[in-house]
């Protein structure tokens, strides 16, 4: 029976991302080589959801995603002076301390950016776009410091996905190649730079 401590999977992280990496490669050579192309070109007719639904869905994982960036720097001793002075053995036996789900809860503001920036990209307002600027400022704010792949990964990659989707069209091999290349000197930087 798991207690009310946090469960330490810190040496199964690497090997859960190369698995997370590796089959998001699968899934792009798949998708490249598909033999019936046929499908992938015809499309299919898809529901638009409002801008009222998209906004009020970034604005509310934007709330929770500050909420519990509050709560996590509430909990640290030191507060973001602890996240600021980068993994150390401190950090690591503060963080054991504090439930895994307020440690993971900030990486709700990235789901939430992305609306806000959907919402931006459709009406051309300004408050859309700040809020997901200020979302992805607090994202990095929090989560730079430490060199938390598992969130910095999924924003960058997010950011790229999104271009990509705005402009309706799939990233040639070189792209491709070029950013799998980039991201892995990237992860090299931000290990070395974390300790």
């Amino acid at each position: 029976v798991i207690g009310l401590e946090s469960v330490n999977y810190s040496n199964y992280v690497t090997e859960m991302q190369v698995a997370a990496l590796i089959g998001a490669v699968g899934f792009v050579f798949g998708y490249e080589f598909l033999r019936i192309r046929s499908i992938s070109r015809k499309g299919t007719k898809t529901r638009d959801p409002n801008i009222r639904t998209l906004s009020s869905g970034g604005v509310i994982l934007l709330f929770l995603g500050l909420l519990s960036t509050i709560l996590y720097w509430g909990k640290l001793p030191g507060g973001y002076g602890a996240i600021f002075a980068g993994r150390s053995d401190a950090f690591y036996e503060t963080t054991t301390q504090i439930s895994s789900y307020l440690i993971y809860a900030p990486n709700l503001l990235i789901p939430g950016a992305m609306l806000m920036l959907i919402v931006w990209l459709k009406t051309r307002r300004l408050w859309p776009l700040l809020l997901s600027v200020a979302g992805i400022c607090l994202v990095l704010a929090v989560r730079l410091p430490i060199g938390s792949r598992l969130t910095l990964l999924p924003l960058l990659l997010g950011l790229i996905v999104f271009y990509y989707l705005y402009r309706g069209r799939r990233p040639g091999g070189a792209a491709v190649a070029t950013g799998i290349i980039l991201i892995a000197v990237l992860w090299s930087l931000v290990l070395q730079s974390r300790y």
